[in-house]
């Protein structure tokens, strides 16, 4: 048994010699999680298509750690888990009164859109869990952070069951691990309950119609929990009591509640106090709130993988409303001007001295270099500094998630007790110490599941390092999947091209439906073409079946009518515009041209053309035996003499130029392959161009590009803070540059240029990190 090892050491079973094939099976034969090739590539922040990498957060905060275990992946992981929110989501921006009907109403915005552009939203609404009121809030940013499984919740406004008021659809689509406000805390969605109630806006000044003139039904499920006080039923319709009087007298709040039919019948034949059901009716009692409305969660649905989003804001409402749900926001929190990811970056890389604040906690977070990430870090603290038990340290865990005052005012109560029952630390200590776990729960995670995402993330890479070939072709085949197809497949390519890896556009010879790995390239499929669907492939494989067509061998005039002329037309032009049958020696203009020119032969004429085609060398020689051999009528001999007046003198250039190939595949395919926009102008002054700029050690760099994405934010600090600047991707053949920056001075010269596909010429330098471009000088190159 012959083996093929890698320069990394990593060795594997070779089944096929002459074509190196060999042997991956990761489940059975344990991959080494010590491969350099593979940390290498990670900490090179070439994770696309790395599991819970990929993002652009990811690949730049993967570029600053620089793991180099599981241990520090898996932290990475933690700090960075993809954002709640999908970006068809709108957010509430602030709140205003209607200049018509004096009603209040609020600005929204798509997060998606608030990611593009942040410097247009400075603010934001949070809900202040104190005063139950709407604050302004100060947006720090927005994330965008991969994608991920979204769901739709459906809000229930009423206890009505089956009733059509009050069954209206929130906006709001999320994960469902992120966390929404319940009467019991922040709860993550599938952790709650259908028929639990969560915390939404409130549609101020709505009439409830079909209630009754005082709805004392509404109000009761307006303040209390929908389930009986005393033995929680809720399976049926539940009875409103009034405590005293009845629906007449006395329809407070407070002389309401719910019974089951039980107790209720129990209550009225005096068997049950009015003291007791007071007691117990408090316990149900909704939290009180102003600006927002406890309604019930009817259902959800999934909506699919969709691109997520976060936000960042300042402390201490870390929450928002997003399609009108109280929502909160997954991102770190801030110490001392710096996130906690900073900090693990910058401590593990030795920038940061690592400081454990008291001896006693170094056990616990000495693998995390003094920064709490895990939750199972705060349970073993209460362990060790209060003498929590397993038990007890859980019941923390979940009570500091729910943020529920009165239960967090008891176990801290129990955890400075515990702390000056051992001695340990001192009381200040102590305090100081419960703070750091309290504040840890905004992010911490659960470290069995950080490592399996660690594993996986570490697997991706693993193949992606050592097999990056066909890694392309299995992300590329299940690109259609995704929320956005073509993104993800212009990504891919880039990736690719940086990599050196050969992308080629579909060849209609090799027949295959899906990406595919031949001769140590990878080809589009004829389903990746736009136009060319599963239904038109299995059209032309019946056509060359039945045919007996040599596919390998065949020539122009053949696919034009055996193939082309026998498929429906967008299908046919998409292929063209394509490029699958560039192996044909005709530009793809001239392809197009004569393929519309034989639209407007009958059947019979397309026949004579097939029976004669051996002795014709191309469509003129066809048209012109057509014309003097065929019986034509004396309307069609105009018309044929007129298609072959059109072959000898085109109206236009059949000749392709680069701007109308790169349109064509960006169209067809997703992106541009055999060229791009930039290769139409000069660029002879450039010096360097996207893939290069990354080892590039030139002081003054020139590169020509196509703007992909552009996103202006506002200056924190500096000179003029408050200025706005730009963040732009730039691309052109051979890779993308995902950070050029132009800081204020230079985007106030230079943004009448800068939007969308426009073609520039950047002049600048690296930044001290070597992973971005400042931009110094900017304009547009000569045609």
């Amino acid at each position: 048994m012959k083996n093929f090892q890698y320069s990394c050491g990593c060795s594997f079973e070779v089944l096929e010699e002459d074509n190196l094939k060999i042997s991956f099976d990761p489940i059975h034969n344990p991959i080494s999680l010590e491969c350099s090739k593979t940390w290498e590539l990670i900490s090179d922040g070439n994770t696309k298509g790395c599991f819970q990498l990929e993002s652009r957060l990811g690949k730049s905060m993967a570029k600053k750690l620089k793991p180099e275990n599981i241990e520090q992946l898996s932290a990475l992981i933690s700090i960075l888990r993809p954002g709640c929110i999908s970006g068809d989501t709108k957010i509430h921006i602030k709140e205003h009164t209607h200049s018509v009907d004096n009603r209040q109403r609020f600005a929204k915005a798509k997060i998606r859109d608030m990611a593009q552009n942040p410097a247009r939203f400075p603010s934001i609404l949070s809900y202040n869990e104190q005063t139950g009121c709407f604050v302004n809030n100060k947006m720090l940013n927005v994330f965008y952070t991969g994608d991920k499984e979204c769901f739709k919740i459906i809000i229930r406004s009423n206890e009505r069951k089956s009733s059509e008021y009050g069954s209206r659809e929130y906006k709001l689509e999320c994960t469902d691990d992120h966390k929404l406000l319940t009467p019991h805390g922040w709860k993550c969605l599938k952790d709650i309950n259908i028929g639990d109630r969560i915390l939404v806006t409130k549609r101020k000044g709505t009439k409830i119609p079909g209630l009754g003139k005082k709805m004392f039904r509404q109000r009761c499920y307006n303040t209390y929990q929908t389930k009986c006080i005393f033995c929680d039923w809720n399976k049926g319709s539940l009875d409103v009591n009034h405590i005293n009087g009845n629906r007449n007298t006395n329809n407070d709040p407070d002389n309401l509640c719910y019974l089951c039919p039980n107790h209720h019948r129990e209550f009225t034949e005096g068997n049950i106090s009015k003291e007791k059901v007071i007691e117990y009716k408090n316990k149900h009692r909704l939290p009180s709130t102003i600006d927002g409305k406890w309604c019930t969660l009817a259902n959800k649905i999934s909506v699919g993988i969709k691109d997520v989003y976060d936000i960042s804001m300042n402390a201490p409402h870390h929450n928002f409303i997003a399609g009108g749900v109280i929502v909160h926001n997954c991102l770190e929190a801030f110490r001392d001007g710096k996130s906690v990811s900073n900090h693990y970056i910058d401590k593990k890389n030795g920038e940061e001295s690592v400081d454990y604040y008291h001896p006693s906690l170094e056990a616990s977070l000495s693998t995390t270099y003094g920064e709490m990430i895990y939750q199972e870090q705060a349970m073993e603290i209460a362990k060790q500094i209060a003498g929590f038990n397993l038990q007890e340290a859980d019941s923390l865990r979940k009570a500091i998630g729910k943020k529920k005052p009165e239960e967090m005012a008891k176990l801290k109560k129990k955890f400075i007790s515990g702390a000056k029952k051992l001695d340990i630390v001192n009381k200040e200590q102590a305090d100081e110490i419960f703070g750091w776990i309290e504040k840890s729960q905004r992010y911490s995670f659960n470290k069995s599941h950080a490592v399996s995402y660690a594993m996986n993330a570490y697997l991706s890479a693993y193949a992606k390092a050592h097999f990056p070939k066909i890694f392309f072709a299995s992300y590329l085949r299940f690109a259609k999947d995704k929320i956005d197809p073509k993104a993800e497949i212009k990504a891919l390519v880039q990736n690719a091209n940086e990599m050196d890896i050969n992308i080629c556009v579909p060849d209609i010879r090799n027949l295959n439906e899906f990406f595919i790995m031949k001769n140590k390239k990878i080809y589009f499929g004829l389903t990746d073409i736009k136009g060319f669907g599963k239904s038109v492939y299995n059209k032309l494989i019946k056509l060359i079946q039945d045919n007996n067509i040599d596919i390998d061998n065949i020539e122009w005039l053949d696919l034009l009518f055996k193939v082309l002329n026998n498929m429906n037309s967008t299908a046919s032009k998409a292929v063209i515009k394509g490029g699958g049958l560039d192996f044909i020696k005709k530009t793809r203009t001239s392809m197009l041209f004569e393929y519309s020119l034989i639209s407007d032969l009958t059947k019979k004429e397309c026949e004579f053309i097939v029976n004669n085609m051996s002795s014709c060398g191309n469509l003129y020689e066809c048209l012109y035996k057509l014309l003097h051999e065929h019986k034509l009528t004396t309307r069609r001999k105009p018309i044929i003499s007129g298609l072959i007046d059109s072959l000898s003198n085109p109206p236009y250039s059949l000749e392709d130029s680069p701007e109308w190939i790169s349109d064509s595949e960006d169209e067809i395919l997703g992106c541009s392959m055999t060229c791009s926009k930039v290769d139409m102008y000069d660029i002879s002054m450039t010096n360097c161009n996207c893939k290069d700029f990354k080892n590039t050690r030139a002081n003054d760099i020139i590169i020509c590009g196509e703007i992909a994405s552009i996103s202006v934010t506002k200056t924190k600090s500096g000179k003029n803070p408050g200025s706005e600047m730009a963040f732009v991707s730039l691309s052109d053949s051979y890779g993308l540059i995902d950070s050029v920056i132009f800081f204020p001075e230079a985007y106030k010269q230079y943004r009448n240029v800068l939007f969308d596909n426009n073609i520039i010429i950047i002049k600048g330098k690296k930044s001290n990190s070597g992973d971005s471009f400042i931009v110094e000088k900017a304009f547009i190159p000569r045609t």
